[in-house]
């Protein structure tokens, strides 16, 4: 056998002709990543995060404190219906011993009550003694000075109990009290 030398070829880039039905698997592709990275964004990502970070929680009788914003959770009671609430809801009652350390406005998105079937319930009514509720802004909380806050909900079913006050931010849940009377 004869061996045959190795000849070496130099191959030019020659420009092949583009196929135009490429360029529309690149667009499909490219379509179809932004929406799979949306779906995970806002379906596989919050549940993933709460598994992650969980919400601090807070039981009965407990004091939180963050960042100087002291939250305790003093009462919960059931009120009576208005004329003006919907047919068979109830009312409920929060107060809330609060100091704040820095500035802290209360507004109505700033606690929420879950309810046991898992609503959860915006604030209907903030008040307090010595402070104006400024509508849409809601209550700034002295420097310092423990306030006490009274915030009211209105459940749309009367046979739904409260379970948890959520605070907003940072994420912390509060068990409540037995309803007093």
């Amino acid at each position: 056998m004869t061996e045959r030398p190795v000849v070496r070829r130099r191959l030019e880039p020659g420009a092949e002709p583009e196929d135009p039905a490429r360029r529309g698997c690149l667009w499909i592709g490219g379509v179809l990543g932004v929406i799979a990275g949306v779906i995970v964004a806002f379906f596989a990502m919050p549940p993933l995060l709460d598994l992650l970070f969980p919400p601090e929680h807070v039981a009965v009788g407990e004091t939180f404190d963050h960042e100087g914003r002291v939250v305790t959770v003093r009462e919960l009671r059931a009120l009576d219906a208005t004329p003006a609430d919907p047919e068979g809801s109830q009312r409920w009652r929060v107060i809330v011993d609060l100091t704040a350390a820095r500035s802290w406005t209360l507004k109505f998105d700033t606690f929420q009550l879950r309810l046991e079937s898992g609503d959860e319930l915006k604030t209907n009514a903030i008040e307090t003694r010595d402070l104006p509720v400024n509508g849409g802004e809601g209550v700034r909380l002295p420097l310092g000075e423990p306030t006490l806050v009274t915030l009211h909900f209105i459940a749309p079913n009367a046979d739904d109990l409260p379970e948890q006050l959520i605070l907003d931010d940072p994420q912390v849940q509060f068990d409540l009290p037995p309803p007093s009377s």
